[in-house]
């Protein structure tokens, strides 16, 4: 079974939790990981770029010269590929998405990173982030209580931020990414050092991942 101990923003230990084995006790599973992460990038690829076809360029489809008797090779309409001004051959379609992985296995390699966290002792859970003004230097205050360092993700309740004062506290934080549960992305997950869970966001988190 899953434990983890609860903190203040003091850094002082309250109590122990209980948290769920299918979602932090998940097995390592780096093949699931590799997956998702391409599957990440693939999907978020732009891929905006599109040459047009022979039907989309404007040009005259009256014949460009006759068919015999000029010395020249036989041609058509001026929108073929060999003119310039013509149509790309073989050129990009436009945008292309692939996502090859269905949400089980999505949120399996999900519960395999925040399991790597916690087992590595890079998971911490705070009772409630006490920010009472907008005030970055108090922000970084419970960081170092916390011991904090380095790339640090801090998932939030949906409704535990209504005014922003977390988020406009520590946005300006070098290394430090904010988010609000239950939109977490596997990637934020595997580059941060150390991955901050409050009492409100983990209780968002179990209700969305174990439904």
């Amino acid at each position: 079974m899953a434990e983890a101990a609860l903190y203040n923003c003091q850094g002082e230990k309250v109590e122990d939790i209980v948290l769920p084995d299918p979602v932090f006790n998940a097995a390592p599973n780096q093949a699931l990981l590799y997956q998702a992460v391409v599957r990440l990038g693939r999907v978020r690829r732009v891929g905006s770029v599109k040459s047009k076809t022979r039907d989309e360029v404007e040009r005259t489809s009256a014949k460009w010269y006759r068919q015999k008797g000029t010395g020249h090779a036989r041609h058509g309409s001026r929108s073929s590929a060999g003119f310039v001004g013509g149509y790309k051959a073989h050129g990009p379609k436009g945008r292309r998405t692939w996502d090859g992985l269905p949400l089980r296995a999505r949120r399996q390699a999900m519960f395999a990173a925040v399991s790597e966290k916690r087992r590595h002792g890079r998971l911490t859970v705070l009772d409630r982030f006490e920010i009472d003004d907008y005030s970055t230097k108090r922000f970084v205050e419970i960081l170092h209580n916390l011991e904090a360092h380095g790339k640090v993700l801090v998932l939030v309740g949906p409704q535990e931020d209504p005014e922003q004062r977390i988020y406009r506290s520590g946005r300006n934080i070098p290394g430090v990414t904010i988010r609000v549960a239950p939109h977490l992305s596997l990637q934020d997950v595997l580059a941060a050092d150390r991955l901050i869970l409050t009492r409100s966001g983990l209780q968002t988190l179990q209700e969305v991942w174990l439904s």
